[in-house]
């Protein structure tokens, strides 16, 4: 009976360690093309308000960087940034180079990216998960 009252003990207690915990989960976008490319990011929240939930400040560096590259890059780059309404920024990314568009908490920065468009095309968060490569929490998705 003790040892029952200690396994749920404990697992109450690693159930409320894990889900207390908060993990750093960036987003980049590499663009491998030989070109830059102008995207537009649609929010689902004025972009003003996006300070509360996490880092959203752009910046890039140049080179394709993997994630632990860039966190080591003393030579980040901030974007420069065209708002074009409320909750619409578009940006460029320059040729050959590595762009991290957001940074959250156990990726809350999907609740808040409505959609990416670039090239003619218009992607829902969704769908650029779905395309993108995840790592250590760290998701890329890749312009060819």
């Amino acid at each position: 009976m003790l040892k029952n009252k200690i396994q749920n003990f404990t697992f109450l207690l690693m159930s409320f360690i894990l889900n207390s915990c908060s993990v750093s989960t960036p987003f980049f976008i590499q663009n491998i093309s030989e070109k830059d490319v102008e995207i537009k990011i649609v929010y689902n929240y004025e972009i003003k308000e996006l300070d509360k939930f996490g880092d959203f400040k752009i910046v890039y560096q140049n080179g394709i960087l993997n994630q632990k590259e860039f966190d080591k890059s003393t030579e980040l780059i901030n974007i420069e940034q065209k708002q074009l309404n409320d909750s619409t920024l578009q940006i460029y990314i320059p040729k050959n180079s590595t762009a991290r568009i957001a940074r959250t908490g156990n990726t809350y920065f999907i609740n808040k990216i409505k959609s990416i468009s670039y090239d003619n095309k218009d992607l829902s968060i969704e769908e650029v998960l779905k395309k993108s490569s995840s790592k250590n929490w760290k998701i890329t998705y890749k312009i060819e």
